[in-house]
């Protein structure tokens, strides 16, 4: 027991006046209340019963209410449940062995707000004691440290179980705890590791990136799935994913730090051969792309090749009849001669003889000449359309001329279906265009009719319509066939897509014509069908008009068919 608690002697012979011992005892009293009132621990001072008679300035602090609050109140009413068995146990040992200090291990007072101050500290009775009467209580706040030892248990519980590595540090970054796998994963023992930074875990190079996640953690609140690198004790860095979360008091503000790590090395070099495999496949894919589309562009180019034969299959059936008419006038009229010519030479020939002789000469010459030139309007008109149809070469052509050229090249083959063309185009249209891509265009819409609009051979007709107006191309074809179901429809324009593939059909002619109209005129083009109502087709492309077209003469040409295809027009 200090003797400042003990009572004064009484005043022997030769002692001070009482004067001096009365200052003496003053001054130490303030002394003594400088030291209680500026201390940072709780101090209290309770009668025998338990009530305050005196509480510190310290108490009423950490407890947020008025500094008289606590007088005349027993301090055992502010005392958790839980508590106050102990407590009243603390203050009856006070009751029984005066002067003797007793702990205070765990002790929660009540905040005006209702929280909870976890303290500790000491308790010793001085009710014996003149000056002071009373028993003494001295209490430190530990309501942190608590807490941190409360969310450390409930961290350890889990994380010791965990097979990723977990750790808790303050907001300083010390380590408070870190699980046996955390430390394996640094390849570090965990009793070197507690009590230190995480600052061990980085290189320097890595603490401004450090810094930026610790800003962004008090600023969310939390990281989720974050990729970052960390430093072993050897010095080798590898990948990690963190996942980290403040940790916040009862009044929401931020305490502690809990993070788990799971190392990502595995899954980045999955990653990277991941990418390198990726890589190998676009270049495959590449590869194979180029040779797909070369193959593709042969097909085309072998269907238009195709076509072209078909149209010199063609030249040679139309020019067969007027050569072959020629050629039987020629050989009538060398037979002629050679009978004439005897005559001559028996003496036998008459006038009659060579009158008959000039008029069949004259006759057989004109019918030489006619069918001579019809062959080579023909020849001509047929070198024209396969020279633009191997071509894709620009120049100026008469638009309705050009088209009569086309379906003239192709009129054997609409004989030999029984199938009947009409044209329509405004005369004297002259355009710089692609003629090729025009002449593969027109011949690929005749021939897809005449296979897939006519089943069986029968009759059918077809109509070809041209016009332009505004600076664009508008071609209108249609047949009156069987028509084409929704899904036909859709898909007319796809390569390799056929009806017919057991029936030699390959699926390249409406994909040759997209093609043309999308690419070289750089136009539209659209399918109208329905099942049972005919096939139309509708392009439009941009064209250079160079002469002889007026738009106020190039309105819509009657279409003249029946039945017209629904939503040509």
């Amino acid at each position: 027991m200090s003797e400042r608690f003990h009572r004064p002697a009484l005043m022997q012979a030769g002692t001070s006046p009482p004067s001096a011992n009365v200052d003496r005892t003053s001054a130490r009293a303030d002394l003594y209340r400088a030291v209680v009132e500026h201390s940072l621990d709780l101090i209290f001072v309770l009668d025998g019963a338990g009530a305050c008679t005196y509480a510190g300035p310290s108490a009423a602090r950490h407890c947020d209410r008025p500094d008289d609050d606590f007088v005349g109140r027993r301090l055992a009413d502010d005392v958790h449940d839980y508590d106050r068995g102990s407590f009243e146990d603390v203050l009856d040992h006070a009751r029984r062995f005066p002067g003797e200090s007793v702990r205070i291990e765990d002790l929660r007072l009540k905040r005006s707000d209702g929280t909870w101050l976890h303290c500790e500290g000491s308790c010793i009775g001085m009710l014996n004691e003149q000056s002071v009467q009373g028993i003494i209580i001295s209490l430190r706040d530990i309501t942190r440290r608590r807490r941190a030892e409360n969310w450390l248990r409930k961290f350890k519980a889990i994380a010791d179980a965990a097979c990723y590595g977990a750790l808790m540090t303050d907001l300083d970054g010390n380590i408070l705890y870190l699980n046996r796998a955390c430390a394996e994963l640094h390849r570090r023992d965990p009793a070197d590791l507690i009590g230190g930074n995480i600052s061990t875990f980085h290189s320097p190079e890595q603490m401004a990136e450090v810094e930026d996640l610790h800003a962004r953690l008090a600023r969310e609140g939390s990281l989720s799935a974050v990729e970052a690198w960390h430093v072993r004790s050897d010095g080798e860095t590898f990948p990690i994913l963190l996942n980290a979360m403040m940790m916040c008091d009862d009044s929401g503000e931020g305490e502690f730090i809990s993070a788990t790590l799971v190392d990502i090395t595995e899954r980045k070099e999955a990653e990277q051969d991941v990418r390198r495999l990726n890589k190998a496949l676009r270049r495959r894919v590449a590869e194979g792309t180029e040779r797909l589309e070369q193959a593709q562009s042969d097909l085309i180019e072998s269907k238009k090749m195709a076509a072209l034969g078909g149209l010199v299959a063609g030249v040679a059936h139309e020019i067969n009849t007027p050569v072959g008419v020629g050629v039987t006038a020629a050989s009538h009229l060398v037979g002629k001669f050679e009978h004439y010519r005897r005559l001559f030479e028996s003496g036998k020939l008459r006038r009659s003889d060579f009158m008959t002789l000039l008029q069949v000469g004259e006759e057989a010459s004109r019918m030489i000449q006619s069918n001579l030139r019809r062959a080579a309007e023909l020849v001509q008109s047929f070198k024209q359309v396969a020279a633009d149809q191997s071509s894709e070469a620009q120049r100026r052509m008469e638009l309705r001329d050009y088209l009569a050229d086309i379906l003239l090249s192709l009129r054997p083959q609409l004989k030999q279906k029984n199938v009947d063309v009409v044209l329509e185009c405004p005369e004297g249209i002259v355009l710089d265009s692609h003629p090729g891509a025009i002449s593969q265009i027109v011949t690929n819409l005749v021939m897809n009719s005449l296979v897939h609009a006519f089943p069986g051979g029968g009759a059918g007709n077809l109509a070809l319509r041209a016009d332009v107006r505004d600076g664009s191309l508008r071609l209108e074809f249609e047949d009156d066939g069987r028509g084409m179901e929704r899904e036909e429809r859709e898909r007319v324009f796809e390569p390799f897509f056929t009806t017919r593939r057991g029936e030699g059909g390959c699926g390249l002619g409406m994909a040759v014509v997209y093609s043309l109209v999308t690419g070289t005129l750089g136009g539209t083009i659209r399918c109208i069908s329905a099942p049972g109502e005919g096939t139309g087709y509708v392009v439009e492309a941009p064209v250079a008009v160079v002469g002889g077209h007026h738009p106020e003469s190039a309105g819509r040409i009657p279409y003249g068919l029946s039945p017209a295809i629904p939503g040509l027009n």
